[in-house]
C-alpha cells in the first residue's frame, strides 16, 4: 500500500495516466483560451454558484403542481405585484453596496480592514431598513389599496416589508462569502434557506389552509432562517466589539454605492415593473398567469447570478493588467451570447411542456412568456460584461445616465405594448428594456473614447448567433394545443438546434479543444489533492 492508502499496483499507472491526463488538458486550454487561461477559473465559479441557484430555483418549481392547485390565478397575481414591492424595496435601501462593497473591500489588504468594511456595511444598511420600515408598517393598508386595490392586502404588504428588510440585511454577509470564493458554504445556506421557505410554504398553505397569506409567511420564515444563517459565517466580535462601524469605509461605500442607487431602481422597473402596468391594463387573473410563465424563464437568472457572483472577481483580476484586459474580456463576451442565448432558447422550446406537467392547466397560457423572461435575464446578465471599463476608470458612478435613458424607455414599452397586446405586449416590453439598457451602456463607453478600456466584440459571431435564433425563439411563442409528447419532441429539437448552433460558430481550435478536454475528462481520472 502507498501512503495514501492506494494499492500499490495502481500507484505505478497513475502517474504516467495523470502526466498524459495534464498534458492533454493543458493543450485543450490552450487551444480553447490562448489569450486568458483564467476563462477556466470563470467558468469553474460560474458553475458552482449557479448549482446552487439551480438547487434552489427548483425546489420553488416542484412547489408549483400544489401551489399551483390551491392558489387561483388572482391570488398569484396579488403575489406577483408585491413582488414588485419587494424589489424595489431591495433595490433601493441596498443603497448601492453591491457595488461600492466590492470597491471597498478589495481597497483592504488585511483581513481586518475587510472585515471592518463588512460590518459598517451591515450597520449602514440596518439603520437604512429600520428608517424606512417605521412609515412603511403604519401605512400597509394604505400601500395595499394603492397596489392591489384592497386594503385588506394591509397583513401580505406587512410580511413581503419585513422579508425584504432581511433580504437587505444579509447582503454583506452573502457579498464577503462570494469575495472570498467560499462558493461551496454559499451554495449550502442558500438551499437551506430554500428547503425551509417550501417546508414553512406548504405547512401553511396546505396543512393550515392559510392561502396565499401562508404563502408569504413562509417566505419570511425562510428569509429570516437565510439571514441568520449568512449572519453566524461572520466573526461577532465584529460586528458588535470596537471598531465595528468604521467612518472611511462607511463614507467610500456611501459615495461609491448611492450613485448606483439608480441603477438598481431602474433594474427592479426592467425584472418586475411591469406586471403592475399589465395589473392596470389586465387585471390579476393576468398577472398571475404572466408570474407563473415568467418563473420558468427567471430560471435564467439563476445561471446570470452565478455568472455575476464569478465575474466580478474575474474581471477585478485585470484591473492593473490593461493590456490583457480586452482580449479577454471579448472572448468571455462571446461565449457569453453561445452559452445564455442556448439556455435561452432550452426555454423557449421547453416552457409549455414543463407547464403541462408541473402547473394547473389554467396556468398554461404563461408558456409564451417565459421565453421572454429568459432573454430578459439573459441581457440583465450581458449589462455586466461591458461595466469593466468605466469601474477601471472609476466612473461607475456616469453609468446613471444611462439608468435614466434605460428607466424612460422601459416605462415607455410598457406603456405603449402593454394596452394593445395584453400579456405578449408585457413580455415583450420585458426583453426591449435589458435590450436597450446594453445598448446605452455600450454607446456611453465608446462616447468615453480613450479614458475607456476598449472592449471589441466578435461582431460576426454574435450577431450570426442572434440573426438564427431569435426567428425560431419566435415561432416557439406562437399559440398551441400540441400534447405532452409532441412538447417533449420541440424541446429536444430546441436543445439540438441550440447546440448545432453554437457548434457551428465555434472555432476549429475551440472545438478541438473542447473535445480533448472533453475526452480527457472521460477517460484518466484527477490526481487526488495533496500529490
Amino acid at each position: 500500500m502507498s501512503r495514501r492508502g492506494y494499492p500499490t499496483a495502481k500507484c505505478r499507472v497513475q502517474p504516467a495516466a495523470v502526466s498524459r491526463s495534464r498534458a492533454t488538458r493543458a493543450a485543450g486550454w490552450a487551444i480553447l483560451s490562448p489569450v486568458d487561461r483564467r476563462l477556466s477559473a470563470l467558468l469553474s465559479g460560474t458553475l458552482v454558484y449557479g448549482l446552487g441557484g439551480v438547487l434552489q430555483r427548483l425546489v420553488s418549481v416542484l412547489l408549483l403542481p400544489v401551489l399551483t392547485r390551491y392558489l387561483a390565478p388572482a391570488e398569484y397575481g396579488v403575489v406577483g405585484v408585491l413582488d414588485v414591492l419587494a424589489t424595489s424595496l431591495v433595490a433601493i435601501l441596498s443603497l448601492g453596496f453591491g457595488t461600492s462593497l466590492t470597491v471597498a473591500y478589495f481597497g483592504h489588504a488585511a483581513r481586518e480592514g475587510r472585515e471592518r468594511t463588512v460590518s459598517t456595511a451591515f450597520w449602514i444598511l440596518a439603520g437604512a431598513t429600520g428608517l424606512a420600515l417605521a412609515p412603511a408598517l403604519p401605512a400597509a393598508g394604505r400601500i395595499a389599496s394603492a397596489l392591489v386595490g384592497d386594503a385588506a392586502a394591509a397583513p401580505l404588504v406587512t410580511l413581503s416589508l419585513v422579508s425584504s428588510a432581511l433580504s437587505v440585511l444579509a447582503l454583506p454577509f452573502t457579498l464577503r462569502l462570494q469575495y472570498e470564493q467560499r462558493a461551496g458554504l454559499q451554495t449550502a445556506l442558500s438551499v437551506a434557506a430554500a428547503l425551509l421557505t417550501a417546508g414553512f410554504a406548504l405547512f401553511f398553505v396546505v396543512g393550515l389552509g392559510r392561502g396565499v397569506l401562508g404563502l408569504l409567511e413562509g417566505r419570511l420564515v425562510g428569509q429570516a432562517a437565510g439571514f441568520l444563517l449568512y449572519a453566524a459565517t461572520f466573526p461577532p466580535r465584529r460586528l458588535a466589539g470596537r471598531g465595528a462601524i468604521d467612518g472611511a469605509a462607511a463614507g467610500e461605500l456611501l459615495r461609491l454605492g448611492l450613485p448606483m442607487v439608480p441603477s438598481f431602481a431602474t433594474l427592479f422597473v426592467l425584472q418586475q415593473g411591469n406586471r403592475w402596468f399589465l395589473s392596470l391594463f389586465e387585471g390579476m387573473d393576468a398577472v398571475g398567469i404572466y408570474t407563473v410563465g415568467t418563473q420558468f424563464g427567471a430560471l435564467v437568472a439563476l445561471a446570470v447570478a452565478a455568472f455575476n457572483t464569478a465575474w466580478t472577481p474575474y474581471f477585478m483580476g485585470f484591473a492593473d493588467r490593461r493590456d490583457e484586459a480586452g482580449p479577454a474580456l471579448s472572448r468571455a463576451v462571446t461565449w457569453y451570447v453561445f452559452v445564455f442565448g442556448a439556455i435561452t432558447l432550452l426555454v423557449f422550446g421547453g416552457a409549455r411542456a414543463a407547464l403541462m406537467i408541473l402547473a394547473a392547466p389554467v396556468y398554461e397560457p404563461g408558456f409564451r412568456v417565459a421565453g421572454a423572461a429568459a432573454a430578459a435575464q439573459a441581457l440583465i446578465g450581458a449589462y455586466s460584461l461591458f461595466t469593466p471599463p468605466p469601474i477601471f476608470a472609476r466612473e461607475i458612478h456616469f453609468t446613471s445616465l444611462v439608468q435614466a435613458a434605460t428607466l424612460v424607455l422601459a416605462v415607455a414599452f410598457n406603456l405603449l405594448l402593454i394596452p394593445p397586446w395584453g400579456m405578449i405586449g408585457a413580455a415583450l416590453a420585458l426583453v426591449l428594456g435589458p435590450l436597450a439598457r446594453v445598448v446605452c451602456l455600450v454607446a456611453w463607453n465608446r462616447a468615453r473614447g480613450e479614458r475607456y478600456l476598449r472592449l471589441p466584440v466578435d461582431r460576426r459571431r454574435v450577431l450570426g448567433f442572434l440573426a438564427a435564433a431569435v426567428p425560431v425563439a419566435a415561432v416557439l411563442t406562437i399559440p398551441r394545443a400540441w400534447p405532452l409528447a409532441a412538447e417533449l419532441g420541440v424541446f429536444a429539437a430546441a436543445a439540438l438546434f441550440a447546440l448545432g448552433l453554437v457548434m457551428a460558430l465555434s472555432s476549429p481550435a475551440e472545438r478541438e479543444a473542447l473535445r480533448r478536454l472533453s475526452a480527457d475528462n472521460r477517460r484518466v481520472p484527477d490526481e487526488p489533492h495533496g500529490g
